[in-house]
Formats: structure tokens, C-alpha cells, sequence
């Protein structure tokens, strides 16, 4: 990946790395079509052989992380079958921080993407973690359906779906 280039009449030397295409485009498409592109800039990182860390280093922090979720739920989708479990969230480890909280987010949004249930069977998923349950709230067709959770878990779908609509994220 290091020495990949594109070739491309667009700067003085006529040669474009791989990243500062895509860093260019996820900052036009921020401006533009909202974290979907996001989410595919990070997934086509992985898809085409990064490794997470790598992709999780270009992605940065920028666009509300969303690109980094897209990696992480490629990397997922490329390396768990079947249903996931809890076992998942464990990939996380290997970040620090902010990255971390964020990749438990695209735990998420793979926990709907790779397994069939109602919405109380996924949130038990995420061990009581906020950034995954963030990740599956988003991911989820609203409206969500907070009364099939657990007393203790509705507050906090109430609020995420409240404050997804209002971003306009839904």
C-alpha cells in the first residue's frame, strides 16, 4: 500500500497517492452526500487489502468518523461468518481512545448489517457500551422500537432516535 500511486494529470507531477484521492473525495463528499460516502470510502480502504489499523489511520477522525465505521464494518464483514456474537467487539482493542469508542460504533452498525433479530436482541450485543449501542440504533430502520427493550436500555434509544432525526441521519 505504501508505494501504491495513481497516475493523474491533476498535480504538478502528475502522480496522485492512492490516499490523497480518496482523502480528497471524502472531503468533497462530506460537503456533499453525508456519511454514506463516508461509510464506502472507508469500506473500499479494507476491501481492497488494507489492513484495519491502516485504514482506520487514514480514515482520521474527520466526518464524524464514519469513514473509520465503514472500515470496521468491512473488516467484519470480511473476516466473521455468520451471526455475530459479543466476541467481535474484542477487534477494538487494538485502538486507543477515540478511535476505540468509534470502532465499537461500527460494532454496531455490523451487528444489525450481520444478524436477523428485532432490536432487543441486538442491544444485548453490545455489553452495555453506548458507542456500540449508537452504532445499532443508528443502523436501524426507525422509528426504533425503545418499548421492546429492557426498562434500563430505553432511555437512551429514546434519546439516539430523537437525536438521529434531528441530525438528519435518518
Amino acid at each position: 500500500w505504501s508505494n501504491w500511486h495513481i497516475h493523474c494529470p491533476v498535480d504538478r507531477q502528475g502522480v496522485i497517492t492512492a490516499l490523497g484521492v480518496a482523502t480528497a473525495g471524502v472531503c468533497l463528499a462530506a460537503a456533499v452526500w453525508s456519511s454514506q460516502l463516508a461509510h464506502a470510502t472507508g469500506m473500499l480502504f479494507v476491501h481492497h487489502g488494507a489492513p484495519l489499523p491502516q485504514a482506520v489511520a487514514w480514515c482520521g477522525s474527520g466526518w464524524r468518523y464514519a469513514c473509520l465505521h465503514g472500515a470496521v464494518m468491512e473488516y467484519v464483514d470480511q473476516h466473521f461468518s455468520g451471526p455475530l456474537d459479543r466476541s467481535v467487539l474484542s477487534l477494538c482493542d487494538q485502538f486507543t481512545a477515540e478511535h476505540h469508542l468509534n470502532c465499537l460504533h461500527g460494532i454496531g452498525h455490523a451487528f444489525v448489517q450481520q444478524n436477523d433479530g428485532d432490536l432487543s436482541s441486538l442491544v444485548p450485543l453490545c455489553q452495555g457500551s453506548k458507542a456500540c449501542l449508537s452504532g445499532i440504533y443508528m443502523e436501524y430502520t426507525p422509528p426504533l422500537p425503545c418499548d421492546e427493550l429492557a426498562v434500563h436500555d430505553q432511555p437512551y434509544c429514546r434519546s439516539s432516535e430523537q437525536y438521529y432525526a434531528i441530525m438528519g441521519l435518518w
